[in-house]
């Protein structure tokens, strides 16, 4: 799934299940999906963030509840 935020994108792979559609506004916590959990229990998803070509790193960006 790819997310635009005006010029970033943030890329995510390994979702069970996707809970927004094409075109979608999305906003900031909210729920997009939930991460898959493969048959040895392990959850795992992927996550890029872009601004524009450069590929960033998402720690710094992630939010610790």
């Amino acid at each position: 799934m790819l997310i635009k935020h005006g010029e970033y994108f943030t890329v995510y792979s390994h979702l069970a299940t996707v809970k927004v559609k094409a075109n979608q506004d999305v906003d900031t916590k909210q729920s997009i999906g939930s991460a898959f959990t493969d048959e040895n229990g392990e959850t795992s998803i992927h996550l890029e963030i872009w601004k524009g070509t450069a590929l960033l790193n998402p720690q710094n960006w992630i939010i610790e509840k």
